[in-house]
């Protein structure tokens, strides 16, 4: 997991490089670890197929916000797909995949992965959306993690405080309508498979979603 803290910039510096991205991010996300492992039920067991959300009330309230994260399994390369089913000890538990939640928890951790908490009221956001791909099954993760605002303003102001555009590559913020979002990579996952999730996020427009607000 030693890659996902690539993404998690300390709340005190946020003019950002590469160096920011160290000891303090570390302390933070262990501490919201421990919180999240502490707090919550037991997501999807070990070995079981997760679901698609959107028989659920949450996937049908956040449909266009989860299809959004869903890459087309004709723009993946061989051996790269959507996760289908549940690790052995999940940081973030996964009862879905794609999976949106609204509990606040949900929304400090992922802020905490994209670099961003303290950065904004999370009274402001309705939803932590992500979704979770395996690179040569199941040895590599590639992921999406998103914050989905309440409107775009919310969104815009948030990306700003952030300095999204000085981010090093691998850490870089995208900003689509209502969401902030980002994609992380394990360090062996492969470049063909992390760059087609990264495509899909960078070409497809959110600017106009009919998710309820």
């Amino acid at each position: 997991m030693a890659a996902r803290a690539t993404f998690i910039a300390s709340d005190k510096d946020h003019s950002v490089n590469t160096g920011e991205y160290g000891l303090q991010a570390m302390i933070e996300r262990s501490a919201l670890i421990a919180l999240l492992l502490l707090c919550l039920p037991l997501a999807v067991a070990f070995g079981q197929e997760v679901p698609l959300p959107f028989e659920s009330e949450l996937g049908r309230k956040y449909r266009a916000a989860l299809e959004f994260v869903l890459v087309p399994p004709d723009q993946l390369p061989q051996g790269c797909g959507l996760a289908r089913e549940a690790g052995s000890a999940p940081i973030y538990p996964f009862f879905t995949n794609p999976q949106a939640l609204e509990e606040p928890w949900a929304v400090e951790f992922l802020a905490a992965i994209l670099g961003i908490r303290k950065l904004f009221d999370s009274s402001r956001v309705s939803a932590a959306i992500t979704a979770l791909y395996h690179d040569r099954v199941p040895s590599y993760e590639i992921g999406i993690a998103a914050l989905r605002f309440k409107n775009a303003d919310g969104a815009a102001k948030a990306y700003q405080k952030a300095g999204a555009t000085n981010r090093p590559p691998e850490a870089r913020l995208v900003l689509k309508g209502p969401m902030i979002l980002s994609v992380w990579r394990d360090a062996g996952a492969r470049d063909d498979c992390y760059n087609a999730i990264r495509a899909h996020v960078d070409s497809k427009d959110f600017s106009s979603d009919p998710d309820e607000r």
